[in-house]
């Protein structure tokens, strides 16, 4: 009996999750039916490249989210990453290691300056400021710092 009740109750609380679960099944359905190759080797690995970077940005964004928080800065980070990804990550192999670097660096360095806005943002909830308003600031930083070359 607590067996079917602990199953019924499941199926009640993730009723939702479950619907964009079929949902996602059946439009996936219809895409191969349409396009049969999709579910190829090669078309998969095609799929996963081209997603796969706003994948991991998503999941960063959901650990944020979920710890409470909201970063609206992460379009200008990925911008910027995209942008120093597209200058230095070209010629050797070595070239392509240290443009890596300089993007991984700068994104870092970029986080490390929305905690500082955010941690200096403390005191700004005792004046009733928005928490969002400061995390907004980098986005208008880093657009204003490229508009001055």
């Amino acid at each position: 009996m607590n067996s079917l009740l602990y199953g019924t109750l499941f199926w009640q609380k993730n009723q939702g999750s479950w619907a964009a679960i079929v949902l996602t099944a059946a439009l996936l359905g219809v895409y191969a039916t349409l396009f049969p190759g999709l579910l190829r080797t090669d078309s998969i690995a095609k799929l996963s490249e081209s997603w796969f970077p706003l994948a991991v940005v998503a999941m960063g964004q959901a650990v944020v989210l979920l710890t409470g928080g909201i970063d609206l800065s992460v379009g200008a980070i990925v911008s910027v990453g995209s942008v120093l990804s597209a200058t230095f990550v070209t010629g050797t192999p070595l070239a392509v290691a240290g443009g890596i670097l300089i993007v991984l660096v700068s994104g870092a360095l970029m986080g490390c300056v929305t905690g500082m806005f955010r941690r200096s943002a403390a005191p700004a909830a005792h004046h009733r400021e928005p928490g969002h308003f400061v995390r907004l600031e980098r986005p208008c930083l880093v657009h204003h710092g490229d508009a001055r070359r």
